[in-house]
């Protein structure tokens, strides 16, 4: 599965303009656990390795890497389950032996539907808040057509795309500051004006 999403500042009142004509789909609290390497191998190459509450995710990139900051949409695609993930890995040793974690919150999350889009609206333990718009896709040559829908999403509903920082991003400007200078500068993570 391929997900194409943009994250957004957002407040009450865009909140409740964004799912005046949604489906409410669920309110929900899990926690997220990223994994890497002592050395961040994997976020270094945009890889973002995640146990959320007991389930293994990642996220592997299919974006074009070459300008960020002009990127409207993310699109990376999502693998599910420890066995899969070692296998999209190729590697063979269970993930926890081979990586530590680096970064750590609760979230809760409410979700949204308004096809194709869900909306989900974050907040964080440590108290920051970012809204997404995404749109799932099985076939990676349906993304363009993904990223279009969700960029005329944005300009009908008066959205910055990537007008907030995501989890990670705040996590990491406090708990790993160097780090986070380093993959601004390679150009995996957006600048924002850090």
């Amino acid at each position: 599965m391929y997900e194409i999403e943009t994250k957004f500042a957002y407040t009450l009142e865009t909140k409740n303009n964004l799912t005046k004509n949604a489906s409410f789909v669920k309110k929900e609290s899990f926690t997220d656990t990223y994994f890497d390497t002592k050395d961040w191998n994997l976020i270094s190459t945009d890889i973002w390795l995640r146990k959320r509450d007991h389930v293994w995710e990642i996220k592997i990139p299919q974006h074009d890497h070459s300008n960020i900051n002009a990127r409207i949409s993310d699109n990376y695609k999502e693998v599910v389950g420890e066995e899969n993930i070692l296998q999209e890995l190729k590697l063979s040793k269970k993930l926890e032996t081979q990586f530590e974690p680096k970064i750590m919150f609760t979230t809760t999350r409410e979700t949204y539907s308004l096809p194709p889009f869900t909306l989900v609206f974050d907040e964080t333990d440590f108290g920051h808040q970012i809204g997404e718009v995404e749109i799932l896709v099985k076939d990676i040559s349906l993304t363009k057509q993904a990223e279009e829908q969700i960029e005329a999403f944005c300009k009908t509903h008066g959205l910055v795309p990537h007008s907030a920082m995501g989890k990670c991003v705040v996590y990491m400007k406090t708990h790993y500051p160097k780090e986070l200078s380093k993959f601004i500068k390679m150009g995996i993570i957006r600048s924002y004006n850090i």
